[in-house]
């Protein structure tokens, strides 16, 4: 199966149709089973989705009282700390919507990323993923599965203890197995810089599952679907 692949003029047009898909795919859940999970991505290519989607625009069309949102993937870092995944959203999203803090589930980066990993799995075990949002890294990772690194086996629990090749280097991931099981995978791709990425991740997608190297072209949802939202630089070429 190959991903649904959205090309846009530019960035601001990715993420606003992203913003659109987001919201919509939420609302839509909540309608159906009374509330919705939402896992979100780390780094800096996020913040402007999580500031369009804290807009009035959008924040008026998702019951976000009745939104679960967990986190792909988490550094081993306190909260309060420049790298933290959990600060970035709690900046630039949490703290501009009405989400419960106890529907926020964020990974205790204070402890040992083995430990972490295993009570993040413990709670966010009872949780069907209906959107988990996403980057791509330059070597093809996704989350924090990196090429040769842990997450891959379909016996993993919900969450793994992963290593970094930059640092802070000690992670904890939503295993491959958890990101297969949600309901939709939308990725986000932006910048000249991805384009050797995500030619080499559509071209693996392309092929059978076996020989799929890249951790991004092995998400493959057998029951969901995935989507590719982009710009025209990270297409450029392509």
């Amino acid at each position: 199966m190959e991903p649904q692949l959205l090309v846009y003029r530019d960035a601001e047009a990715a993420v606003e149709a992203l913003a659109h898909a987001v919201v919509g795919t939420l609302a839509g859940a909540v309608a159906r089973r009374g509330e919705a999970r939402l896992a979100l991505s780390g780094g800096s290519t996020p913040k402007a989705l999580h500031r369009r989607l804290a807009t009035g625009e959008f924040a008026a069309q998702v019951p976000w009282n009745k939104v679960d949102i967990v986190f792909g993937d988490e550094r081993c870092v306190p909260p309060a700390d420049p790298h933290s995944n959990f600060r970035m959203a709690r900046e630039t999203l949490l703290d501009h919507l009405p989400v419960p803090p106890r529907r926020v589930l964020a990974v205790d980066g204070t402890l040992p990323p083995e430990v972490a990993a295993a009570r993040y799995s413990e709670a966010v075990s009872t949780l069907p993923l209906d959107l988990v949002l996403l980057g791509l890294g330059d070597d093809g990772h996704t989350a924090s599965l990196f090429p040769g690194g842990t997450g891959f086996s379909p016996s993993d629990p919900v969450a793994v203890a992963a290593l970094a090749p930059a640092h802070p280097r000690h992670r904890v991931s939503l295993s491959l197995a958890t990101l297969r099981g949600a309901r939709s995978l939308l990725f986000l791709v932006l910048g000249r810089p991805k384009v050797d990425a995500l030619r080499a991740v559509l071209a693996q997608y392309a092929l059978a599952e076996g020989p799929s190297t890249l951790p991004a072209a092995r998400v493959r949802p057998p029951g969901g679907q995935v989507a590719i939202y982009a710009d025209a630089e990270a297409m450029d070429g392509i």
